[in-house]
């Protein structure tokens, strides 16, 4: 597969927090431009975004994600502190996709020994490599390794651990909540572009003046407490800035996305350099 991202590695930082943040920024002498596009405008230009993205004949992605806590991990929602992850994907094919990770965990020779793991997932099968550091009497050798046979893998894997796409909200196989519990699954077309917003075009408004996210006026549109995007409408540059999301049907706050650090990926495709995921506690 052909290398479209490979000079710098990702840095995402996943944040959970207990309590909504606000932020509120004033520009003094400035008053805000007007919008001048419509939500249907925004509409097909993040969908354009995103057929530009499949396009591509595939993509692989470096990155390191950091995740702190501030509220003790469920099973439904529960990350290690940190990861290292490598995914492959090609695009227009969700039968095609390659997660590499490493992470810290437990020895399954001494549990209060951390070790790093490796695990690999493809549609192909699962091999995993647990490592882990000795020094025998015999002489000193650098890790141990205990390697699993290869095995039928289910896709539920391959989605929860491409964390960049599915922050992006590009699904990486047909069904990327596979496996997850009931009350955390998106409402139907509300999360995975394009189709959250397409399919829901005449449910968007966009707000009557812009918004400065990261020092770029933004366009806004949301699908009221459902979705909202700060989406940056240049004639060469279309980009999420900002994504907040909701708890199914609860006006409480799910989620919200930053994006930084643009690069040019593909003609007219820019892509995050940074995410910072923020997850809020669930209403129940």
């Amino acid at each position: 597969m052909t290398t479209l991202i490979s000079n710098s590695p990702f840095r995402m930082h996943v944040i959970c927090l207990s309590t909504t943040l606000s932020l509120v920024l004033t520009l003094h002498g400035h008053e805000p431009p007007a919008a001048t596009r419509t939500a249907s405008d925004v509409v097909e230009a993040v969908g354009e975004v995103f057929d530009r993205l499949r396009a591509l004949p595939a993509i692989r992605v470096e990155y390191r994600m950091d995740h702190h806590a501030l509220e003790p991990a469920s099973s439904e929602n529960w990350a290690w502190k940190w990861g290292e992850y490598v995914n492959v994907i090609r695009p227009s094919d969700p039968t095609k996709a390659y997660v590499e990770f490493h992470y810290p965990s437990k020895s399954p020779f001494n549990p209060r020994k951390e070790v790093i793991a490796s695990r690999i997932y493809s549609l192909d099968g699962e091999i995993m490599v647990e490592v882990e550091s000795s020094n025998e009497k015999q002489g000193e050798f650098p890790a141990a390794a205990a390697i699993m046979s290869p095995k039928k893998q289910l896709t539920t894997y391959l989605s929860l651990f491409s964390y960049y796409f599915q922050f992006l909200g590009h699904p990486v196989t047909n069904d990327p909540e596979t496996g997850w519990p009931t009350r955390i699954r998106y409402l139907p077309n509300s999360y995975w572009l394009p189709d959250a917003v397409r399919k829901n075009r005449k449910e968007y408004v966009v707000l009557p003046q812009q918004m400065v996210i990261n020092g770029t006026w933004c366009h806004v549109i949301e699908r009221p407490e459902i979705d909202r995007l700060w989406v940056q409408m240049d004639p060469d540059k279309v980009m999420i800035h900002r994504r907040e999301g909701y708890w199914p049907n609860s006006s409480l706050m799910r989620h919200r996305i930053e994006y930084r650090d643009f690069k040019l990926v593909s003609r007219g495709l820019w892509l995050p350099w940074t995410i910072e995921f923020t997850l809020f506690a669930p209403p129940w």
